[in-house]
């Protein structure tokens, strides 16, 4: 686990952090764990208190996941054991944190469904958001970070300009071009920059523009012609763990002199 864990628990005056997962369903947990791609099938809770060894209770059959594990590893087989030793964890604890959100204010933070954190509470704790514990361990930035979010910025850049320059030129030559072809270039590009991602660019003319979900394919498209608004929105980073996205979104119209009503929305917007 980061060094840093701890530390911050104390300093948010907690007795410390409950992380609970079923089957991936606490992505938070299974990042901070540096395991996200173990085989855990049935309950698991990481106990990390502000001092001492942390523990990590799980299933009988799966303790085989944690062999390395930095701390103690406790099995339990029935529901009922789970409830005691879970109980017992907790038992000198006045304040803890887990992923949860008050009124569901942060939904990237709930992970913890409404009948743990009954069970969790019935202990006599208090649960508080672990969300300012998880943006001070897990969501800065470090200079990798940084240093590979800045490189792809700045191929992603780099694959719009040339996708501009791919629609233009066909516009000029007169042949005939679809968003969808624009897409497709677009993606042909990022994969030859060694860039990846989640979804296919957003390539969208006149008023499929002002829908932010938008998305061509190969049945539904439209064309782009001369006069027409085109709106870019591009995402990827590098293939690597500690990668992160750059994420941008460009217009331009197809014509020589953008028209003035263009100009003041664009204004309005930028």
């Amino acid at each position: 686990m980061p060094d840093n864990i701890q530390q911050q628990i104390r300093k948010a005056g907690l007795d410390g952090w409950l992380l609970a997962d079923f089957q991936g369903s606490n992505p938070i947990a299974r990042q901070l764990l540096r395991h996200p791609d173990a085989l855990l099938t049935r309950r698991w809770f990481w106990w990390i208190p502000a001092r001492g060894q942390a523990v990590v209770l799980v299933h009988q059959i799966e303790a085989g996941q944690f062999r390395g594990f930095e701390g103690k590893v406790e099995t339990y087989i029935t529901w009922q054991e789970l409830r005691r030793q879970l109980a017992a964890l907790l038992a000198n604890c006045d304040r803890i944190a887990m992923e949860y959100s008050p009124l569901g204010q942060v939904p990237y933070i709930s992970r913890v469904d409404a009948g743990t954190l009954e069970l969790v509470r019935q202990t006599g704790v208090e649960v508080v958001s672990s969300a300012d514990l998880v943006q001070l361990v897990e969501a800065r930035w470090g200079q990798l970070g940084l240093d590979l979010h800045c490189d792809a910025a700045r191929l992603v850049m780099q694959a719009k300009d040339e996708a501009f320059l791919y629609l233009g030129e066909a516009l000029a030559d007169g042949r005939k071009i679809t968003e969808y072809d624009v897409q497709r270039f677009l993606e042909d590009r990022l994969d030859a920059l060694e860039l990846v991602t989640d979804g296919a660019p957003i390539v969208a003319v006149n008023q499929n523009s002002a829908d932010p979900h938008y998305l061509p394919t190969a049945r539904s498209h439209q064309p782009i012609g001369a006069d027409d608004f085109v709106l870019l929105d591009v995402w990827a980073k590098r293939d690597l763990p500690e990668a992160i996205y750059a994420d941008i979104t460009w217009v331009a119209y197809a014509g020589a002199v953008v028209p003035e009503r263009y100009r003041r929305v664009f204004e309005v917007v930028r």
